[in-house]
């Protein structure tokens, strides 16, 4: 409203406009470049520096030039206005802008007053307000509606075969492990996608779980063509692996000992085994028939080895080749970096990574879950590992303070690499911590949203044989952050001296520092990042396996525990599901099975353990800490 001053030249205008932002959520939108621009027009640049030349502006352009004379913190900011043309000279105003509580602990109120008008002026300065207050509103209703209503993401990566776009979207669905019903599920064009081929499905909130997106990547058109040169090459390679190697005894003596063990995983042997029996038995069968053959029994073994052998190849090309080229030439031609596999690795780790960022950039989701099944598990794995790597450093220059739930910016952070350090072995209470480690990320702004990866029927149980050419190989690739692991490795930080043995934090680390300014007054502040092979930090693993038993023939032989002394870390929750007698488990973690409604169950359940999709007040209530000005380059 407005008032006469009592000497009757000078006009007063003053405004209160309530706003559902805490005090420090609503300075930032006020005063952040995305937020003036929302409010005060695209044209505004104030910034907040005293005796800084700024510019009022509208929808328009510039409408009054301003000298900013002071500002106070999360308080107020004092400006001196030129007038308008028409108005008196040197007829400057004297303009605040001041936000208070308004005994709403989650909202504040902004104070708009602008004295010394002089007379003819008032109406076009109480216009303008108004239609500020009528912006500053509906942009706070906009904000208030994106962080009460949140979303997620499910991308869905397949394994190995001849798959059809869209079969394991479809079988997701059908199954009901995402907590739905098949016909509940909205059916949509993938738009984030390049391919024409694949659908999303949208599935509704409820009290628990907020609205779901689920995705599929689709990778199989990309490996074709794969030869039967590739494919032995490949087979032939693991099956040259020499069979045992000698390991330190732990705990370890004086003098050392080691002992002999395995080299290729237990899982896998009995068929590694099997094949150099085959293989060996044909060998020794050909040269025992070759010496005892005489007169025409060596005729009838030159007349009938032609045939057997075109019989033996007919079958292969009929059966075996096209099975082995489709199924294990996937994974021959993925898990090989030979020269000729290489573009197709990248084109399918680029599909995969650029879905992710696109998922972050639309910034309609607060979380993202990546789960592969088989091969796809590896992929999933591959692309998280390269999606960190080009997020882990962005932030956007918050204001740093105490969290909510009184920690320090980086609090929660810190207790996870003490955890590490302490060789924390309870992998669902380091889950807790990876988690209260993302949160705190995400409310100094850091942009990761995967919360979890999880990997059914993986190979990544024998990563030492698949990936690596011996265990050694293994390790040193873990250590040389080539392969994250969970958690992530730990590096020593800083000079070994007591000084340093006395600091709060600890030298063991995964993390380092990096000095900014922010954009409001450029205060400086310090920023601790993860490093690129740290996604592991502030993200979850989770594995749902299948053990072998029968020497193989019951289980999922492709399967196995991750969190192993030799294998991706101990924070990694292996989760096993019981396998049934004389049966391949491979592809039956997520599908119902007529006449076995325990056991589906019983897969169903430990797949809707790791998803986690019930996480509707969890992430209303990160949201409520998130700095509000992260949302607003979203609402266009």
């Amino acid at each position: 409203m407005g008032r006469q001053a009592a000497n009757g030249y000078r006009n007063s205008f003053s405004l209160t406009i309530p706003l559902g932002l805490t005090r420090a959520h609503a300075w930032d939108v006020l005063w952040r470049e995305e937020g003036q621009r929302k409010w005060l027009g695209p044209a505004s640049r104030i910034h907040l520096h005293v005796d800084a030349q700024v510019a009022l502006c509208d929808e328009s352009g510039p409408w009054r030039q301003a000298v900013l004379v002071a500002y106070r913190d999360m308080a107020e900011v004092l400006f001196q206005v030129e007038g308008l043309p028409g108005w008196p000279a040197k007829g400057q105003t004297r303009l605040s802008l001041s936000l208070c509580d308004s005994g709403d602990p989650h909202g504040c109120l902004l104070r708009i007053k602008e004295t010394r008008i002089p007379a003819g002026g008032l109406q076009a300065v109480s216009q303008y307000w108004h239609r500020r207050k009528q912006l500053l509103q509906r942009l706070d209703r906009r904000l208030r509606h994106r962080r009460e209503n949140p979303r997620q993401a499910v991308v869905l990566i397949h394994g190995i075969g001849e798959q059809q776009p869209g079969e394991m979207l479809y079988s997701f669905l059908g199954s009901g492990v995402l907590g739905n019903k098949k016909s509940s599920a909205w059916i949509k064009p993938d738009r984030l996608s390049r391919s024409f081929e694949l659908r999303m499905a949208t599935l509704n909130s409820d009290h628990q779980r907020p609205t779901t997106d689920v995705f599929e990547i689709y990778w199989a058109h990309i490996i074709r063509d794969t030869t039967l040169d590739q494919l032995t090459s490949w087979l032939a390679g693991l099956l040259m692996r020499w069979p045992l190697r000698r390991v330190p005894v732990n705990p370890p003596t004086s003098p050392p000992r080691r002992r002999w063990t395995w080299n290729v995983p237990r899982a896998i042997l009995p068929l590694w085994l099997a094949a150099w029996l085959i293989l060996l038995g044909v060998l020794l069968l050909s040269i025992g028939t070759a010496v005892k053959a005489d007169g025409p029994a060596w005729v009838l073994w030159l007349v009938s080895l032609p045939l057997l052998v075109v019989l033996v190849k007919l079958l292969w090309q009929r059966l075996g080749l096209p099975l082995a080229i489709n199924y294990l030439g996937d994974a021959a031609r993925y898990l090989q970096p030979h020269p000729d596999n290489i573009a197709h690795r990248q084109a399918i780790r680029t599909e995969g990574v650029e879905l992710v960022e696109k998922l972050h950039d639309s910034g309609r989701y607060d979380r993202i879950v990546l789960l592969g099944h088989s091969l796809g598990s590896v992929i999933a794995y591959d692309i998280l590992t390269h999606a960190w790597a080009r997020m882990n450093a962005l932030h956007q220059s918050p204001t740093l303070r105490p969290r909510a739930n009184g920690d320090g910016p980086f609090q929660s952070l810190r207790r996870v690499e003490k955890a590490a350090a302490e060789k924390l072995e309870e992998p669902r209470l380091a889950q807790r911590l990876q988690h209260e480690a993302w949160k705190g990320m995400r409310v100094n702004t850091q942009p990761w949203l995967v919360t979890d990866l999880i990997t059914l029927g993986s190979p990544l149980a024998h990563a030492e044989f698949l990936l690596a050419r011996d265990a050694r190989t293994f390790q040193q690739q873990k250590r040389n952050r080539s392969l994250p692991t969970s958690p992530p490795w730990l590096e020593v930080k800083g000079p070994d001296t007591p000084e340093a043995r006395r600091h709060p934090y600890p030298r063991l680390r995964f993390s380092y520092e990096q000095d900014y300014r922010t954009r409001l007054g450029d205060q400086h502040h310090t920023f601790t990042f993860c490093h690129h092979a740290a996604a592991f930090a502030v993200t979850r693993w989770s594995n749902v396996h299948t053990p072998t038993r029968q020497l193989g023939l019951s289980g999922d032989l492709v399967s196995g525990e991750l969190a192993k002394k030799e294998g991706f870390g101990r924070w990694i929750v292996d989760r096993a599901i019981s396998p049934q007698p004389m049966r391949f488990m491979h592809t039956w973690y997520w599908r119902k099975e007529r006449g076995r409604k325990e056991e589906s169950a019983e897969r169903m359940n430990q797949v809707k353990r790791v998803l986690r999709l019930d996480s509707k007040e969890d992430l209303i209530g990160l949201n409520d800490e998130i700095p509000a000005f992260t949302f607003l380059s979203r609402l266009d």
